[in-house]
């Protein structure tokens, strides 16, 4: 922070006020420079005998207010044409000015030597402010005493530097870092009084934080911590802290739903056409021409009476007859609602958009109708149509990908064909589905639909010693006797040699019939009442 001195220099060197000082002063200095003694009487006599010209003054004791009295003989300011001198007592301060060749000499003002709380050096000063507050002299010189040397007039003391964020009558405030920042665009603020435009470059600036960023939505990340809504706010800062301390980040809206705080998740509409789940639809026109008429389809649901209302109010135009679901249609969606539901539960896009080939091709593959008819192309072919001939292995495949039925059966779905345990392609698979081996599925397929139902790596990485232990395990098949897997010792391979055992803790515990039989399937043999073990 800068000295006393180079903060007050520029704003009191030409004041009135340090130029006289009332006669209780005064007097009060002359008593004080009577007693003294020799040493200051022969160090004022040095420096009257060098000086070529003068101004008469007294000291009072304190070496920023200079004071005339007429008579004194002892004088501790003088001005000369190359230097001024002044001597005090109080505080052997020197101060030297140089003029240029004007004939007024500049006098350079200290503050006084008893502007700190706690500490008084001047005992003019100290029985100046006293004689208003005796208080300052009888127990502690206080920050109130600081500030009646200036008021009373019994010396001078700069202005304290206050808060950045609060206006101060002098140069500065309390935190350097904010202070340096706004005072290299603003020198005033450092040299002048720190008014109110330096408080508001504080911000402008980013030198620092004074007024809080107002709050913003719940479901909306802001800069400042918290939320509108106090209920959510609430409720989300007693997971996180630091959503109300800091900022309402994404994380904080995303602790909204997660949290069970309140909903800003909100749910696609669905078509204007079709019944929807909540309020409203889709299409803004459509919507906002409806709701107008009818606010409950906005508010409350979009529900058959809105759908009619689509055309009733001259809205839009709504396919009145919803087409078969096994061929393609002029609006989303088909007549079978069941199937409807199900298709676009897979692909939505049948029943936003329209109700296309793709849409009817997928009612047999995913079990959700018979349309009597099937893929022109061979499940082992890849081809431009979607689905395959062999409507078990479609089905099968497009369970898992559903662009094989809604899209082209490709060579990617050529692959799953094997891959998922839908079927084979170019003969039997070589690998016995009761021997591990590095290719996924096995030579039965039906043993490996059922394996790979529950374990898909089985058939989408390798056939390894998990999936030979599930064949028997899941039910799918044997492979010729028991294994020498005691239930009641633990071991690498999954399940155990008792089959009823197995099922029984399995039920409980799928991991010793995906992994391994260890310790804790060991114990649940008898913890959950499948057997006994010795």
């Amino acid at each position: 922070m800068r000295s006393l001195t180079s903060l007050t220099l520029a704003l009191v060197a030409s004041s009135p006020l340090f130029f006289a000082c009332s006669d209780d002063v005064a007097e009060s200095t002359d008593t004080l420079s009577a007693s003294d003694g020799s040493s200051d009487s022969e160090a004022t006599a040095a420096s009257t005998s060098t000086s070529t010209s003068t101004n008469p003054g007294t000291s009072t004791g304190d070496p920023t207010v200079p004071t005339t009295t007429a008579g004194s003989t002892t004088e501790t300011t003088e001005t000369t044409t190359t230097s001024t001198s002044t001597t005090t007592s109080s505080t052997t301060e020197t101060t030297e000015t140089t003029s240029t060749g004007s004939s007024e000499g500049t006098t350079a003002v200290q503050p006084s030597a008893c502007c700190e709380p706690t500490l008084c050096s001047d005992p003019a000063i100290e029985a100046c402010v006293c004689t208003a507050a005796p208080s300052c002299c009888e127990r502690q010189w206080t920050g109130e005493c600081v500030a009646l040397v200036t008021e009373l007039g019994c010396g001078w003391c700069p202005p304290p530097e206050g808060p950045c964020c609060e206006v101060g009558a002098g140069p500065g405030c309390t935190d350097d870092a904010v202070e340096s920042c706004v005072c290299a665009q603003l020198p005033d603020c450092c040299s002048g009084a720190w008014g109110p435009e330096c408080v508001a470059a504080i911000d402008a600036l980013a030198c620092g934080t004074c007024q809080e960023p107002p709050k913003g939505e719940c479901c909306e990340a802001h800069r400042s911590g918290g939320c509108l809504d106090l209920g959510v706010e609430s409720c989300v800062c007693n997971v996180a802290p630091e959503c109300c301390d800091d900022a309402w980040t994404e994380a904080c809206v995303a602790l909204v739903d997660q949290a069970g705080c309140g909903m800003c998740e909100v749910e696609e509409t669905g078509p204007c056409c079709m019944v929807g789940d909540g309020p409203g639809c889709s299409e803004p026109d459509i919507e906002t021409c409806v709701c107008a008429q009818d606010p409950f389809c906005c508010s409350q649901q979009w529900d058959a009476s809105c759908v009619e209302k689509v055309e009733l109010f001259g809205c839009g135009v709504c396919q009145v007859e919803l087409g078969d679901c096994c061929l393609p249609g002029e609006g989303p969606g088909c007549i079978d609602l069941a199937v409807q539901a199900c298709v676009c539960g897979v692909a939505p896009s049948c029943c936003q958009d329209q109700w296309t080939d793709a849409c009817a091709a997928l009612v047999e593959p995913l079990g959700c109708g018979m349309c009597g008819n099937q893929g022109e192309g061979a499940c082992c072919e890849p081809h431009d149509t979607p689905s395959c001939e062999d409507a078990t292995v479609a089905e099968c495949v497009c369970a898992q990908d559903p662009f094989c039925c809604a899209g082209t059966w490709d060579e990617a779905c050529v692959g799953e064909v094997e891959s998922l345990g839908c079927g084979t392609c170019g003969g039997p698979v070589e690998a016995a589905c009761c021997e591990p081996h590095a290719t996924p599925s096995c030579d039965d397929a039906a043993v490996a639909e059922c394996v790979c139902a529950q374990n898909d790596q089985c058939c989408t990485t390798a056939w390894d010693e998990q999936c030979v232990a599930q064949v028997e395990a899941l039910g799918c098949g044997t492979c010729g006797g028991p294994r020498e897997t005691d239930c009641c010792e633990l071991h690498d391979a999954p399940t155990c040699d008792d089959a009823a055992i197995t099922e029984c803790v399995c039920a409980q515990d799928p991991f010793c019939c995906m992994v391994s039989w260890d310790g804790v399937c060991v114990a649940e043999v008898e913890t959950l009442g499948c057997g006994m073990c010795e």
